[in-house]
């Protein structure tokens, strides 16, 4: 043994700038406008029914230090109900794909999901009214 310990550090906190609830389509032609044809676009993230992208703050002195005291800067966080989990979306105009992790073992993402819902109960009811609109259903 070499004597190297480790130890779990949790984050203390995280704090979001922006939350914004937009329909999947939305969602999607933000990446039509951003990926080539044929490429592959950023891996979104997927929990407890919920689709979301998030920003991280840039890497500043400011943000490393509040990183070593266990706290996340967003700069924004965008979520789109998704009752079900599938493994890529596809944009079939321009043949795009966007790979989704499942990140709902992860407590971080759990959380968040459960701080969304208590902190924007409207917004979420409105969101989750989105999913039943044929429009959505046909993605």
């Amino acid at each position: 043994m070499s004597g190297l310990q480790f130890e779990y550090v949790p984050w203390k906190r995280v704090i979001v700038h922006e939350v914004v609830f937009e329909p999947i389509d939305k969602i999607l032609s933000y990446y039509r406008a951003s990926v080539p044809m044929g490429g592959v676009g950023d891996p979104m993230r997927w929990c407890d029914g919920w689709l979301f992208t998030v920003n991280g703050a840039p890497l500043t002195p400011d943000t490393v230090r509040e990183r070593k005291e266990g706290v996340i800067r967003w700069t924004s966080l965008g979520l789109s109900p998704c009752p079900v989990y599938v493994q890529k979306l596809e944009i079939v105009e321009g043949k795009i794909a966007i790979p989704v992790l499942n990140v709902s073992h992860l407590p971080l993402f759990k959380e968040m999901i459960s701080w969304m819902k208590m902190t924007f109960p409207e917004k979420v009811k409105e969101a989750e009214e989105w999913v039943k609109s044929p429009r959505i259903q046909g993605l």
